[in-house]
């Protein structure tokens, strides 16, 4: 079983359309969709480069856009996309609330401040 969130509207007669969802994109440079799918959308500008090495990538399915297994930086970024379009974000059993997206944003200035630190002894070294 996967983990994963979704921008939504929690009312099923105000579902996120295609439409919206092109508008979103076009609005945001650093989005963009897959040329081999079009329910495919790519966020390019993850602060450090991608999760593992790969861009991640949004699905819009079932009228709503998702991620699997989201990191703290795409999971930021999704709680802005889902302010712009008036949504909520959160997973399959509740939509997140503001203390968690400030957790959420707290991570992430620690974890770029980690990755910032520099350091002039070898990785191996512990001491």
């Amino acid at each position: 079983m996967g983990y994963q969130i979704h921008i939504f509207r929690p009312k099923e007669a105000n579902v996120i359309s295609y439409e919206e969802l092109k508008k979103l994109i076009d609005s945001d440079d650093s989005l963009l969709l897959s040329e081999s799918n079009i329910n495919e959308i790519l966020w390019v500008n993850h602060p450090l480069g991608g999760i593992d090495g790969h861009t991640p990538v949004l699905y819009f399915e079932e009228k709503r856009i998702s991620s699997r297994y989201p990191d703290e930086f795409v999971t930021k970024k999704m709680f802005d996309m889902a302010q712009q379009i008036n949504a909520a974000l959160g997973d399959d059993e509740e939509a997140f609330d503001d203390n968690y997206r400030l957790e959420i944003d707290k991570s992430c200035e620690n974890i770029l401040r980690r990755n910032n630190r520099k350091s002039n002894k070898p990785k191996w070294k512990f001491w």
